[in-house]
């Protein structure tokens, strides 16, 4: 699990070769204190300003799964060790969100007609599972 207890942003401002400013807001984050959450900030910031005034260049794409998501930890679970086992967050659309070590939970959002759960599921790895429309199974009918 990637979470970071602490959050903060911070700004840093590069000039171009045009002399025009290059004004970038950067995330940082700590499990140590909010103290190493800002020097992070401004560290990355500070770097991706410079970057952008020397070469005009932007990140193509966010990198998921580099860095922590930013959702503030509501509750730890502890089995004893050090590192938490599961961490409830509260994600940006305000859900709450269990994050766990050991096992994956998964969501999926279908626009089609709804199905059962296990032919949703089977159908991710391309299966489908016969049904029996109600009239033909009132008939003992087969399919």
């Amino acid at each position: 699990m990637k979470l970071a207890r602490y959050w903060t942003r911070q700004g840093w401002e590069a000039i171009d070769k045009k002399s025009d400013p290059i004004r970038v807001v950067s995330r940082g984050w700590s499990n140590e204190s909010l103290e190493a959450a800002r020097a992070m900030a401004r560290e990355r910031a500070r770097r991706v300003a410079e970057t952008i005034a020397l070469d005009g260049t932007k990140a193509k794409q966010y990198g998921y799964g580099e860095r922590p998501l930013p959702e503030p930890a509501l509750r730890e679970f502890r089995n004893g060790s050090e590192a938490a086992s599961a961490v409830i967050t509260r994600n940006a659309y305000g859900a709450l969100v269990m994050n766990a070590r050991n096992m994956m939970f998964v969501d999926i959002d279908r626009e089609d007609e709804p199905k059962s759960a296990l032919s949703s599921v089977l159908s991710l790895f391309g299966t489908e599972v016969c049904t029996l429309r109600k009239d033909e199974a009132l008939r003992g009918k087969e399919v």
